[in-house]
């Protein structure tokens, strides 16, 4: 598959419910293995154990996507759920076809879950707005293989520890220049302030930086 040709990652262990949202005293799933470098690669690695069998799936980030305010969940499974991105877009490759899966939110509360491919000269595209497992669902009776059983959240990889953070800290980043941005929209030039206003100045933005995270 093209899109895999020369992939270079390093490993990056973690228990991927370090970060999805469990309830109190929920038992902790099983770890999953990610080898990466990201952001500096696009690549990411997964390998996981099942019926004493090792596999690794791969895939390639498109779009990392970003946190709404009224961030939307999974579905609960084993007590966990994952926040599910707006505009994020990942490569990787099923049943030998290559997939493009993406999310999008369409409305307040609502988030459509696409998956689209080639076949041939043609291009196929299923989606759904209840889960990400509907999606592949969906996607599994389109090519006749409806018996396999296969995670929305694993092929949609909700689940991977850095992406979440990246996204946490772009957050942090953004709310933080847009805190300074509104400051300077009311305020003179902090060079053209004296050094005690240029100090409060500091003091209100760092204030408001820390409550809006």
């Amino acid at each position: 598959m093209a899109v895999f040709r020369n992939v270079h990652v390093v490993v990056d262990q973690f228990n991927k419910t370090h970060y999805g949202h469990r309830l109190k005293n929920s038992p902790t799933d099983s770890a999953r293995i990610f080898y990466h470098n990201y952001p500096n690669n696009p690549y990411i690695v997964a390998q996981y154990t099942s019926r004493n069998k090792s596999f690794q799936s791969r895939y390639k980030i498109i779009e990392l996507g970003y946190y709404l305010q009224n961030v939307k969940y999974t579905q609960k499974r084993k007590n966990i759920q994952y926040q599910i991105p707006d505009g994020y877009a990942i490569k990787t490759e099923v049943a030998n076809k290559a997939l493009c899966c993406e999310t999008k939110y369409i409305c307040y509360n609502k988030v459509l879950f696409t998956i689209t491919w080639k076949e041939d000269r043609a291009e196929w595209m299923v989606s759904s707005e209840r889960s990400s497992s509907g999606a592949v669902n969906t996607f599994l009776k389109k090519i006749n293989r409806e018996n396999s059983q296969l995670s929305g959240i694993h092929i949609f990889r909700l689940d991977i520890e850095i992406l979440y953070q990246t996204r946490i800290e772009k957050s942090k980043e953004l709310s933080m220049a847009k805190t300074i941005t509104n400051v300077n929209k009311r305020k003179h030039p902090l060079n053209e302030l004296s050094l005690s206003q240029q100090k409060k100045t500091i003091c209100i933005i760092w204030k408001r930086y820390l409550q809006e995270c």
